[in-house]
């Protein structure tokens, strides 16, 4: 059943929460968030390449010198969509878990990530930087059908290892934040 409550929270009036749709509400701002950042990146990065790495440079140092700057430059720029997609990292499960609106799950996501954001990045990253090479060894390799029908297993396997990660993250943290007992190396 779909309906608003009138329970006013800190700063929003309440959404739909749980299974009746915050979740996916929560999920699309955050995505809408991470774009707008991302977008932002890539237009302060093409004015970069535009005023700075011009004809000129590319004819004066050597091509692994200016491989190197676009790489460096390249990964500089993802950088603060890192920074906010580890920062909201747990919104929906506080949506579904803590039953926050959505403004509410932010800030909460926000607080549960803060001074463990790098170890977050390396607990989703790591599995992505196994999976990537991965894929693309299964679709080079094999012929087209059982190239995607493996990739498509994979990329289940892997997202549901992240998942679970993330949900024993998100446990550990809650708990470290609530005073329990509960141990774990993220749970400070």
């Amino acid at each position: 059943m779909l309906f608003c409550s009138s329970k006013v929270t800190s700063s929003t009036t309440r959404v739909p929460s749980g299974s009746d749709g915050s979740v996916v509400v929560s999920d699309w701002i955050v995505t809408f968030v991470i774009v707008i950042v991302a977008l932002a990146e890539l237009s302060v990065g093409s004015i970069f390449f535009v005023l700075v790495v011009n004809e000129q440079l590319i004819t004066t140092i050597s091509p692994l010198a200016y491989k190197a700057l676009i790489g460096g430059i390249a990964a500089l720029s993802l950088l603060p969509s890192a920074f906010f997609g580890v920062s909201l990292l747990f919104t929906g499960q506080e949506i579904a878990v803590r039953d926050k609106g959505v403004l509410d799950s932010i800030r909460g996501s926000w607080e549960l990530t803060r001074g463990v954001r790098g170890r977050l990045f390396l607990l989703a990253g790591v599995p992505a930087v196994i999976q990537i090479p991965l894929s693309f060894a299964v679709a080079t390799a094999l012929p087209e059908l059982p190239a995607n029908i493996l990739t498509i297993l994979e990329s289940t396997v892997v997202s549901f290892i992240v998942l679970s990660i993330m949900a024993r993250a998100y446990e550990q943290r809650v708990h470290a934040t609530d005073g329990s007992f509960r141990t774990g190396p993220l749970s400070e």
